[in-house]
């Protein structure tokens, strides 16, 4: 009777543990979704003013089209709050050669080629700004490095939403990008950037990497892309923990290699020593 009781107490730990662990929030010290400091604590879009168009082509203009801040890592220019019609221009916001510190923050920028335009140009933050109806790419980098794209809201875009050429160590957290149409964050010869927690719905294909690679694709979602995941003549990118669904379907990643999390060998491993544990009371003759 004793040996019944005991088999039915595993059976019913085991079967808690499949059930609650699926559910269950484990948050990734690398991956947690925090607020950033240039946010002012909240995500909330605070537009104050029209704007023609903005061309930037080096530090100066960076300081001449700032509202605040001195350049710098830990006071960087703001530039912020505008509404930029591009009335089919080639972009709201062009920014060429610059490596001062800056954040773009809290415009809405549309009806243009492309709502952001940059090239050469490092240290920039592209926060909490709504980008949409552009007739190519929402935001376009070229040979860029170290910018972040953190927190925007970039939709029906013709072509794609984010696109990035010979563009090394940059990172992309936490967008929500609809309906660009082609792809929603494209890489063409960049290496080391980071793709981290970003939702992209409805593209042809939601992140696709192109001869690019040593790069970080974690913990991103989205729903009805006909594609996941797509890298082609890429080598040690790390993609792992992304979820794509069609039509409810879970659609994984083409090319997603197969690795486990920390938690699910933990917890993988718990099971194991639990069946190992039930053989050995069975073998006691409980």
């Amino acid at each position: 009777m004793k040996k019944f009781f005991i088999i039915q107490i595993i059976i019913l730990t085991l079967f808690l543990i499949l059930i609650l662990y699926p559910n269950s929030n484990i948050v990734n010290s690398n991956n947690e979704k925090t607020t950033p400091i240039y946010c002012e604590n909240d995500y909330k879009l605070k537009i104050s003013s029209s704007s023609n168009i903005i061309t930037i082509n080096n530090n100066s203009d960076l300081e001449l089209f700032a509202s605040e801040g001195y350049g710098n890592e830990t006071h960087p220019y703001i530039i912020k709050g505008l509404t930029i019609n591009g009335n089919g221009s080639l972009y709201c916001v062009l920014i060429n050669n610059t490596n001062k510190f800056f954040v773009l923050r809290d415009c809405l920028l549309h009806n243009s080629t492309f709502g952001i335009l940059m090239n050469n140009v490092s240290n920039g933050i592209i926060a909490i700004n709504y980008i949409y109806e552009n007739n190519q790419y929402g935001i376009s980098m070229k040979n860029c490095s170290a910018n972040q794209i953190i927190g925007n809201n970039i939709y029906f875009n013709i072509k794609g939403g984010i696109l990035f050429d010979n563009s090394n160590s940059n990172s992309i957290d936490t967008n929500s990008l609809f309906k660009n149409n082609l792809t929603g964050i494209a890489f063409n010869n960049s290496n080391r950037n980071n793709i981290t927690n970003n939702d992209l719905d409805y593209h042809r294909c939601a992140i696709q990497l192109f001869s690019s690679n040593n790069s970080i694709v974690i913990n991103n979602t989205g729903h009805n892309n006909e594609f996941g995941i797509i890298e082609i003549n890429c080598k040690n990118n790390r993609i792992e923990e992304n979820s794509f669904t069609t039509d409810g379907n879970l659609r994984e990643s083409e090319k997603s290699p197969n690795k486990k999390s920390k938690e699910k060998i933990i917890y993988d491993f718990t099971i194991i020593l639990l069946l190992l544990f039930s053989c050995f009371l069975f073998g006691l003759g409980f």
